[in-house]
């Protein structure tokens, strides 16, 4: 559904379609989160630590939040400095970094200038 919804507004559809298309998006993306967050809280993926960059669930959890950026007006700059390697449970980490996200992105529902920079250094 997120391909055939991407190709779709890839080109460049009617102000009517592509405002269903990115509803489409925007709940489907929705939907695979709740079952996610179902997973871990089952048990089902609580997953063994891998050795991977900081950056892998960072950008992760904003590949899940994109949509709600844009319909909120959110400006997002990120910066990687890192790519060292750690240890650690990749879908719980992902989650981890979306709620944080998730509480800044209603903390900037106040604010006059909407935007969340994001630095990650060595």
């Amino acid at each position: 559904v997120i391909g055939f919804s991407q190709m779709i507004l890839g080109k460049k559809p009617e102000p009517e379609i592509e405002k269903h298309t990115n509803s489409i998006l925007r709940e489907v993306r929705h939907a695979h989160e709740i079952l996610e967050k179902l997973k871990v809280f089952a048990g089902e993926s609580s997953g063994e630590p891998v050795e991977t960059e900081l950056v892998t669930p960072l950008l992760r959890a904003f590949n899940n939040l994109d949509q709600t950026f844009k319909d909120r007006g959110i400006k997002v700059e990120k910066k990687w400095n890192s790519q060292s390697k750690v240890f650690l449970n990749l879908p719980a980490m992902q989650l981890a970094f979306e709620n944080i996200l998730k509480n800044s992105i209603e903390a900037l529902d106040r604010m006059p200038e909407k935007e969340i920079l994001i630095s990650l250094e060595e």
